[in-house]
This record gives C-alpha cells, sequence and structure tokens, in this order.
C-alpha cells in the first residue's frame, strides 16, 4: 500500500511539473509595458498595433517570433525570449537587462 501511494504520488508530482512547463511554453507575448528587473529607468512599451515606445530604443515598430522580438527603428534590436516557469522575459544582450511584464491596460 506505501509503495502503491508513493507510485501514485511521485505521478502528480510529474504531471503537475509538466503542466508548468507546457503552460510556459504556450505563452505569448503580450502588448503592454515591460519594466527592467534593476532598478533602471529604461521601460519598453508595446501597443497592439505592432507598434513600441521605449525612452532607450527610441520609437518604432516590432515583429514577435519565436524565440525573439525584433524591435525595428534607426537599428534593429534583438530581444532573447526567455521563458520561465509561469512568466516571461525579453534579454537584451548588448545591455544585459531582463525585461518583465507588467499589467497595463491601455488603449491605442
Amino acid at each position: 500500500m506505501d509503495k502503491k501511494f508513493n507510485l501514485i504520488a511521485a505521478i502528480f508530482i510529474i504531471l503537475f511539473f509538466s503542466m508548468i512547463l507546457i503552460v510556459t511554453s504556450m505563452m505569448k507575448i503580450q502588448p503592454g509595458s515591460w519594466l527592467p528587473e534593476g532598478d533602471s529607468i529604461c521601460c519598453i512599451t508595446l501597443y497592439p498595433d505592432e507598434t513600441f515606445e521605449s525612452n532607450i530604443y527610441g520609437n518604432g515598430t516590432y515583429t514577435v517570433q519565436k524565440t525573439k522580438v525584433i524591435l525595428h527603428s534607426n537599428t534593429d534590436i534583438t530581444l532573447t525570449i526567455i521563458r520561465k516557469p509561469l512568466k516571461l522575459a525579453l534579454y537584451d544582450g548588448q545591455s544585459q537587462n531582463y525585461f518583465y511584464h507588467t499589467n497595463t491596460d491601455f488603449k491605442k
């Protein structure tokens, strides 16, 4: 009976973590404000019409691909999509900043 309980508990633990991985892999980049994890003043705002504003990257359009977000302004900036459990982050390799989505509700 004890072995059966351990087996059932192990199966539920594996299913739980598998569901977290599946949900994270299905998450998409959402429009809104993306703020860095540090105490920085830089911010990226992605709008639903595929335009963006940023105080360090300027203004322009953006393209979302499977593993990256490309900001098109004077020069193209590539932000890598980092998938953390139940959270997405955008990573800028040049400035080494991680940007996290904040809950914003706006109309443009």
